[in-house]
């Protein structure tokens, strides 16, 4: 008897180890998980619905599958007629298949509620009813084009150009986009990740607005007047032309050159852009700033977080409560202005810089490589002065606790 149960108890242990092993996987390995489940699911599609649409007169498209989880695939037709393929993973009825019309000027593409069952537990899931749609739209197709997903993902495999807007969102689903050009571009995902190659709106009134609650934005050209928003995602740009706004709440901004005015801001997260023209208003309440190869107007704002700022030529303030300051700066064009409250300023300057200097620091030195030009306190924490001959640049630096450094390029 004491052998059957030491024997049902390592039993017992191996099955109860096997299944947190199991767990631990699925928990680590999601995405694997679903990318088989994803397989084993189109393997099992089935066509329910194949229609061909003339465009003739039509100035609009609009896409909606906001009740079912069903992605949303686009393609290049050969003609000039619209294509949809529609499938399904079982034999779905009548009534669950999509409906395909153009009312007025717009064709309406419409799915419908699926008689299906999703279950997702510890990174694992199952879905009895899944679906995708294929839309094989002409290259001549200019006019609106809108698609919309509750649970599934939107993937562009062709080129679109457009004089017209488009506009695309997902509630649950990433979306995966090549060259989109239109009039206006709106791209929105509440729970899933953007991701594009090249992204072009009209000159002067066309816009691209893009965001998302939960996920990344990742994308590799942006031409137009911009604003990228995330609660809980980070923000890539590898460039950007036109004017550039983008705010994060727990996430980092990277932009590789950003050419047009920016305002980047974060809650909890680093803002990087490294290189481009145009004016730079930054903020983070706590994160690093990076910036290289400015070249106009620089305003920073950083609650705790250091401030590197690399720049041919510009003017600007930077603020910090809890960081240095580190400024190379080649071409000072205008005033200047430091504050930290708790942390050194170091500051390159050109060697035949003209100014009207003063700095102040509680608790430290001050250090710059034209000292016989200014008067010192006694304490030596205050020093002020002028550097060359006029038209002289205003440049006051103060910090509470920290040094000041002004070393010459």
């Amino acid at each position: 008897m004491k052998g059957l149960k030491i024997g049902l108890i390592a039993a017992l242990s191996v099955i109860v180890i096997a299944l947190c092993s199991l767990l631990a996987w699925g928990m680590g390995h999601r995405d694997a998980w679903r990318s088989f489940a994803a397989d084993k699911e189109y393997a099992q599609m089935r066509l329910v619905l194949e229609k061909e649409v003339s465009l003739d007169g039509v100035d609009g498209i609009d896409i909606w599958y906001d009740m079912n989880s069903n992605d949303v695939y686009f393609y290049e037709a050969e003609g000039d007629t619209l294509l949809v393929k529609e499938y399904a993973n079982y034999e779905a009825g009548e009534g669950e298949i999509s409906t395909v019309g153009v009312n007025g000027s717009l064709l309406e593409i419409r799915g419908k509620r699926r008689s299906a069952r999703t279950v997702h537990m510890f990174g694992f899931g199952y879905n009895s009813g899944y679906g995708y749609t294929e839309i094989w739209l002409p290259a001549s197709y200019k006019n609106a084009l809108t698609v919309k997903t509750a649970s599934g993902d939107i993937l562009l495999e062709l080129d679109i150009a457009l004089d017209a807007d488009f506009s695309a969102s997902s509630s649950s689903g990433d979306m995966t986009l090549k060259e989109v050009s239109a009039a206006g571009v709106a791209l929105s995902a509440s729970s899933g990740d953007i991701n594009g190659a090249v992204l072009c709106a009209a000159e002067g009134a066309g816009r691209i607005k893009i965001s998302t609650s939960s996920g990344d934005v990742q994308l590799r050209e942006i031409t137009g007047n911009t604003t990228i928003e995330t609660t809980s995602g980070y923000i890539s740009v590898d460039a950007v032309s036109g004017t550039f706004e983008s705010s994060s709440s727990s996430g980092d901004i990277t932009v590789g050159r950003a050419d047009g005015d920016t305002r980047a801001s974060a809650t909890s997260g680093y803002i990087k852009i490294e290189g481009g023209s145009g004016k730079r208003d930054i903020s983070t309440s706590s994160g690093d700033v990076l910036l290289e190869e400015a070249q106009e107007l620089f305003e920073v704002r950083t609650t705790s977080g250091e401030v590197i700022i690399k720049a041919d030529k510009g003017s600007g303030s930077i603020s910090t409560s809890s960081g240095d300051v580190r400024l190379t700066l080649s071409e000072l064009t205008g005033e200047l202005d430091i504050h930290t409250t708790s942390g050194g300023v170091w500051l390159s300057l050109a060697a035949d810089a003209a100014l009207d200097f003063e700095a102040n620091t509680t608790s430290g030195d001050i250090d710059t490589f034209f000292d016989d030009s200014l008067d010192f306190s006694k304490k030596g924490n205050r020093a002020k002065g002028t550097v060359g001959s006029a038209p002289l640049q205003k440049v006051d630096i103060e910090t509470s606790s920290g040094d000041v450094r002004i070393t010459k390029l």
